[in-house]
């Protein structure tokens, strides 16, 4: 049987951007108001089921209200109870709190393999799990610029460009002054 860790790493292994985190910790604190023995059915089973499983479809975030759903018709409804529920969370919340944001502008849309494949490489860098804030921006050209707090790493095509050119022009100003 999987602990309340385990489900935690799951929802966050399939949890890539700032925004969907804030739903899903969001969708968890609103959801652990309604588990509870007066509005989901008290000490009978299947009538606690059947409104577990009535709520779990008004769910906004899709990632915590698919991993509900496959919870409740697996029959493994142990995490809804009102003790467990208020561990877990409490549990996402801490780790929410724990996890860092990488803001990453990108010249082009990126594969959602592709966002996972750079979040994990932060999150390994990092060692702990890291979520990306991406935007696209067309005028970089190519490349990425990454910030993180207040550093800021400029990888993008259209930074290279402006340096080479700026080189360019003192090196002919110079070379000028010199004639």
């Amino acid at each position: 049987m999987k602990t309340i860790k385990d489900h935690i790493d799951t929802i966050l292994g399939s949890i890539h951007s700032k925004k969907d985190l804030d739903e899903a910790v969001f969708c968890v604190c609103s959801f652990a108001e309604l588990v509870d023995y007066k509005s989901v059915g008290g000490d009978q089973s299947q009538k606690r089921k059947l409104l577990i499983a009535s709520e779990v479809k008004n769910i906004q975030s899709v990632i915590i209200g698919d991993y509900f759903t496959k919870l409740v018709k697996a029959n493994q409804m142990w995490l809804f109870e009102p003790s467990h529920f208020a561990d877990f969370n409490t549990a996402l919340s801490s780790m929410a709190s724990e996890t860092s944001a990488i803001d990453l502008k990108v010249a082009i849309d990126l594969k959602e393999s592709d966002i996972r494949e750079i979040a994990d490489y932060f999150s390994a860098k990092q060692q702990h799990k890291v979520i990306l804030n991406i935007s696209v921006d067309k005028s970089l050209i190519g490349g990425a610029i990454i910030k993180k707090d207040n550093y800021i790493m400029d990888f993008s095509l259209k930074n290279k460009l402006s340096t080479l050119s700026a080189q360019w022009k003192k090196s002919i100003k110079l070379s000028k002054a010199d004639e």
